[in-house]
């Protein structure tokens, strides 16, 4: 009967009641957005009691549409939570405040108000320049990772109403993250780059000069568990080892390892004395970063950054140098070797034959070692 009620207000709204109700009750709104109010009477609370049925099974019929409140009233009728919201997808995945520490707490390190991005546009084409520059290859693969995280965690929110919660996001992200890392033949779902207008690029380690040690660094990482292995080789100008050390460490990033072996190279140089040495590493950024003592870099290096270049400002003998991958052929075999067990640990004193090929190769492409 107060469904009844209801209906009949809302069929016959130039009728006396209908019009005296309106004037007590909802006179600058409709009756389906009509409020109880502070002192409502015992009629027009039973009346709204029948709105409520109605509500469940109303739908809208469109006419000149003057009467729908798009961002208020609910699109879909079984989903009352289902509006349109005024809101970008820039806001939605990177500024909204409860997004920010998401990219921030992220192996990406956003910090979102710095980047001033207007649109999508841009953003697609600072990831793009970014993943040039950076010491990850994967950049845009965690970027899109990221995005589902907060575009699922948002639905969620707001359609089955769970806790958005930054920091299960993030871990989430990680998750999935290592899944894709450890998807057999991923790299068979990335569309093939057209090569032909590349020149190809052939690299070789080279030798130091006269009275200099050239120390070649690298890391093998495992993201499924943030597994490290470390690797130093060291060699005079004739080609020889004369130091060379693996280590093992956990490390949030593939830059952030790659920042650690550089570290510790470092270090080791420092601890032996060593007064003139060529650090080198085939991540191009990380050189960047070393070289250019006012350049930011990634949060997850900040502070070995700090560290390195604290320990090279009293050390002006020592230099950065950057090869490709080509050059950097040893010490790259011997972390990720170590790494899947085929190299021992302490292998400077007694080098694997593998080793040594590599070793005499790079020797034969030094007419002067």
């Amino acid at each position: 009967m107060l469904a009844k009620q209801a209906w009949r207000l809302m069929q016959n709204p130039q009728s006396l009641w209908v019009r005296v109700l309106k004037s007590l009750y909802f006179k600058e709104t409709s009756f389906l957005s009509a409020r109880k109010g502070s002192h409502p009477s015992w009629a027009w609370t039973s009346i709204l009691k029948g709105r409520e049925i109605l509500h469940l099974g109303s739908r809208w019929n469109v006419g000149d549409g003057r009467e729908i409140l798009i961002y208020e009233d609910a699109w879909v009728p079984t989903l009352p939570q289902f509006k349109l919201l005024d809101e970008s997808i820039m806001h939605a995945l990177l500024y909204c405040p409860h997004v920010e520490p998401i990219w921030f707490g992220s192996a990406l390190g956003f910090i979102p108000g710095q980047l001033r991005l207007q649109n999508f546009v841009e953003w697609w084409r600072f990831l793009v320049v970014n993943q040039k520059q950076m010491g990850t290859r994967l950049l845009i693969e965690q970027w899109a990772i990221i995005c589902w995280t907060i575009w699922k965690a948002r639905n969620k929110h707001y359609f089955e109403h769970n806790n958005f919660n930054p920091a299960q996001v993030i871990n989430q992200s990680h998750g999935m993250f290592r899944e894709y890392c450890l998807t057999p033949n991923r790299d068979l779902l990335t569309p093939p780059v057209c090569t032909t207008q590349r020149k190809q690029v052939i690299s070789r380690w080279t030798s130091p000069l006269p009275g200099f040690i050239k120390i070649n660094v690298d890391a093998s990482y495992l993201y499924n568990s943030g597994r490290t292995i470390l690797a130093m080789v060291g060699r005079d100008p004739n080609g020889q080892i004369v130091m060379g050390r693996t280590w093992l460490c956990l490390a949030l990033s593939p830059l952030m390892a790659e920042a650690t072996a550089l570290l510790k190279a470092i270090q080791t140089a420092d601890d032996l004395g060593l007064e003139h040495v060529i650090f080198e590493s085939d991540n191009e950024a990380l050189i960047t970063y070393a070289q250019q003592a006012n350049k930011p870099s990634p949060w997850e290096i900040t502070s070995i950054m700090h560290i390195i270049r604290s320990t090279c400002n009293l050390k002006s003998s020592y230099l950065f140098s950057f090869v490709p991958r080509g050059g950097n052929r040893v010490a790259d075999w011997v972390a990720r070797s170590t790494l899947n067990g085929q190299c021992p640990y302490y292998w400077a004193h007694c080098p694997p034959n593998i080793l040594l090929q590599l070793l005499s190769e790079d020797n034969t492409c030094n007419p002067g070692s």
